[in-house]
């Protein structure tokens, strides 16, 4: 359970879809597939219109933490056919999965950028607005991995300007969100704190019990660098608990490994390990 581990787990915020469980996952992606052959089977001149194409970037994004292979295959694919009709958001869209899955799988290169970018100014090219925001909120991502704060900081910025011109509050959380998050990778703990209570509002105005539970447990690791141990574990509690009804096995490790720490911290060893396990028990069904 190093730092690299735990890191990895912070960059789960920038993804712009809600993660979903393992058995979810396998679910969706048989749903998609049959989507998939069915058009195909019933209709296939029609393989190159727009429906078609969504379906491919929908299952790509199915493969987003499991097979970069596959994202690569599907992803491009998607590319192929929207080119061939000038559908720009099909484009974006299989652009932004490529780019997210070289970045979790540690291939990013020039090119992970050259993908983002083009994302971004094809959803620029037909006002694309939620798909850019998704662009940006990848494109700071990669920019943190890079080690470039100073840049993720401003397209964060960029975006979070936009999602409140836009009156879209599921990304204005998100982004909220990302942008404590930068602060907490960082050490600056105090900046951090405004972002995730804008964020924790904003998720219970939505209703959005995975949100609430995301930011939950990272106010948790926030009152565990600050030493605030009871205020941490009330919200570390209150994460766990949902995670725990809503089947989210990479969140609950997260949460694990944050209480592990603050039995750490408090001296209680046996108690740590406990969390730990469970983490690395959790972590497991990935």
């Amino acid at each position: 359970m190093n730092y690299k581990f735990k890191t990895f787990l912070l960059y789960i915020f920038f993804h712009f879809i809600l993660s979903i469980s393992f058995l979810q996952a396998q679910d969706k992606k048989h749903e998609i597939l049959s989507q998939i052959k069915s058009y195909k089977l019933n209709d296939p001149p029609k393989e190159r219109d727009t429906v078609y194409i969504n379906l491919l970037n929908k299952l790509a994004w199915e493969f987003i933490y499991s097979n970069y292979d596959s994202v690569s295959l599907l992803s491009n694919d998607a590319i192929r056919l929207s080119k061939s009709i000038n559908y720009k958001r099909g484009q974006a869209k299989a652009y932004i999965a490529l780019a997210f899955s070289s970045t979790i799988t540690s291939n990013q290169t020039d090119a992970s950028f050259e993908y983002i970018n083009n994302a971004i100014k094809l959803s620029k090219d037909v006002s694309a607005d939620s798909t850019l925001l998704a662009a940006y909120n990848v494109k700071a991502m990669m920019r943190m991995h890079a080690g470039d704060h100073e840049n993720a900081y401003k397209i964060y910025q960029e975006a979070l300007e936009l999602s409140k011109s836009k009156k879209d509050l599921l990304s204005e959380m998100k982004l909220n969100t990302n942008l404590a998050t930068l602060f907490l990778l960082l050490g600056d703990t105090k900046e951090a704190v405004p972002y995730y209570e804008n964020s924790l509002k904003l998720s219970e105005v939505l209703n959005k019990k995975h949100w609430i539970g995301v930011i939950q447990s990272n106010l948790g690791y926030l009152n565990v660098k600050n030493k605030n141990f009871d205020k941490a574990l009330k919200f570390l509690d209150q994460s766990i608990v949902i995670f725990t009804e809503e089947k989210k096995p990479e969140w609950l490790s997260f949460a694990y490994i944050t209480k592990g720490e603050l039995y750490l911290e408090k001296k209680n060893p046996k108690e740590a390990l406990k969390y730990f396990e469970l983490s690395e028990e959790s972590h497991k069904k990935l």
